[in-house]
Parts: structure tokens; sequence; C-alpha cells
């Protein structure tokens, strides 16, 4: 009996269409995170500017619980705009936190010359008592602590694993702080969860740029390597996709074209409309947005990321690499 040559059944039409459709999806995926980081980086250089600008002129005073101390609050901003009228300043603009009085000076001049008061001539003991000393980087402004998450870490790798693991590596960098380090909940499915952290500049530096986001950790079989990014994305309402503090949110919206009359599966319009940006063509919820994008690199500026990581090409395409954006 002759042998038969094996038979392969021809692949069918939905196969043939189903990879096409797949290979298409595939490239719109790479062509909409090529023009994603581009346009964070444009956005960025442009905020990068104005950053450096605000950290020169502003100079930042420990003024401790709020509630406690309104009237030490109050004497420092009347000694201030009263050295600003002696001196003939511009006009200073005042912020408060919980714990600090932060002061924007008018032009860089005006804080140095507020400095080189309180520091050598002041006979003000209050203003130099609560002044704070300056950065490494000789500003004396401080951004929030930088959030870092880490991905699908295994149930087998300890919190107190990576946190000893952080410690070692920022301690090299000097002025590195580790602020806050958190375990989240165990996905039931695959048993991984997210690990995030809250860190300073210099800490950023020995994480994220010199070991360029991968630490190495051993696991219970094998080492692996934990992949860190970085959180900065704006806050966004789950009902109508909002982008930012709004006092009142029309109610669930449709994900594909922002309407309120129905639900995601339910939309039978073909074309996406997003209602942050009023254009058609993607989502609300799609990180490419124009409007989600700007709204990202003034996020950025809240946090204490270096000022040559925002104006550095290289450092800032790195930090964009390693932004979380979804």
């Amino acid at each position: 009996m002759a042998n038969q040559a094996p038979s392969h059944s021809a692949p069918s039409n939905e196969n043939i269409l189903s990879s096409i459709l797949e290979k298409a999806n595939n490239i719109e995926r790479a062509t909409n995170l090529i023009a994603i980081r581009t346009n964070i980086k444009e956005a960025l250089r442009e905020q990068a500017r104005i950053e450096r600008d605000t950290r020169n002129k502003t100079i930042t005073f420990s003024i401790g619980k709020q509630n406690d101390n309104n009237s030490v609050t109050g004497q420092l901003i009347d000694t201030i705009q009263a050295w600003t009228n002696m001196s003939m300043s511009g006009p200073p603009a005042f912020r408060t936190t919980k714990d600090q009085l932060i002061v924007q000076m008018a032009s860089v001049a005006d804080k140095l010359a507020l400095v080189e008061y309180v520091d050598l001539a002041s006979p003000e003991a209050l203003v130099r008592r609560h002044l704070l000393p300056p950065n490494p980087d000789g500003t004396h402004f401080s951004r929030l602590p930088i959030k870092i998450e880490c991905n699908n870490v295994g149930e087998d790798i300890l919190l107190g694993q990576i946190q000893g693991i952080f410690e070692s590596i920022i301690h090299k960098e000097e002025g590195a702080k580790l602020y806050d380090i958190k375990d989240g909940k165990s996905n039931p499915r695959n048993k991984k969860r997210t690990v995030s952290a809250k860190i300073n500049g210099a800490a950023y530096v020995a994480l994220m740029i010199n070991m360029n986001g991968v630490i190495p950790i051993n696991g219970a079989k094998n080492r692996v390597n934990l992949y860190l990014r970085v959180n900065c994305r704006p806050w966004q309402c789950n009902n109508c996709f909002t982008i930012g503090y709004h006092p009142q949110c029309p109610g669930k919206a449709c994900s594909n074209c922002g309407a309120l009359e129905h639900k995601a599966n339910e939309c039978k319009k073909r074309t996406r409309y997003c209602k942050n940006c009023n254009h058609a063509g993607h989502r609300a919820r799609d990180p490419h947005c124009a409007k989600y994008l700007q709204e990202l690199a003034k996020e950025i500026r809240k946090y204490d990321f270096p000022i040559n990581v925002l104006t550095n090409s290289e450092l800032s395409a790195a930090l964009v690499k390693q932004l979380q954006l979804k």
C-alpha cells in the first residue's frame, strides 16, 4: 500500500481574517505608543521650562501643623511682604500646605535677595528659624514624593525583601529617601500583586536612572527582575471620564462615544468620540488624547523629579518610557 502524503487542511477565511486583524491591531497599538511617547515628550519640554523657572523663584518655610501655627504663617507673610515693599521687589505669591508656607517670588533675583537677607542680614529670627535649607541643587523648593509601582510581583517575593533591595540601592545616592512602601492585593487567578512606593528625586536617580528601573531579586526558585514604573497619571472620573476635579458629575457615560443615554456595550456609533478634547477618533480613556497628555505633563511637574530629568532629552525620554499610562 502506497504511503499517503500527510494532509494539511487549508486555513479558513475566518482564520486568515482573524490573523490580519490581529496584525493590524498590533501595528495600531505600536503606532499609538510611539505617538503617545512623542507627544508626552513635547508637552513635557514646555512644562520643564516652566518648572525650572518655578523652582528657581520659590522659597519654602516650615510652619508645622497649620491649625496650630496660623499666627506663625501670618507673621511670615507679613514679614516677607514688608521686605518686598522695602526692597521694591515684585509681589510674591503665597501658598500653604499642611506644614509648609511656599512663597514664589516675582523673579529669581528677588528670591536670591530674600534668601541673602534672611541668611546674612535679617533681624527677623522667626524668618531665619523657619526657612528650610536648600536642596543639593541649590533650590529651596521640593515637589511631592514620586510614586513608583512594580506590577506582577509573585507571592514568593515578600514585601520586606523588596524594601531591603530598594534601601540597599538608594543608600548609595546622597540624600535619597524611601518614604513609604505598600503591598497591593493579590490577584486570585494568577497570585500576582502590585507593590507601590514613594521616593524622592535622589532615590529616583538611584532606582530609575542608575538601575534603569530593573531590580533583580531572588524568588523562591530562581532570580527574577522587578520592572518599576512611574505613576503620574492624572485623576479621571470612573463615571463620566472627565480628567481632574469636577464638582458635579453628570453620571455614567458610554466609554466609546461619551453619551449618557446608553452603556458602551449598547453603543451603535462606529466612530469613537472624546468629550475631554472634543475630538473624534479616540475615547476619553485613551492615553493618546491630547487633553490627557497635556494633563499628564502638568501632573509630572507636581513630583520631585530632578530638573535635569525634565530638561535633558535622553533622561526625559527614559522617564516617558517608564510612565504607567493605564
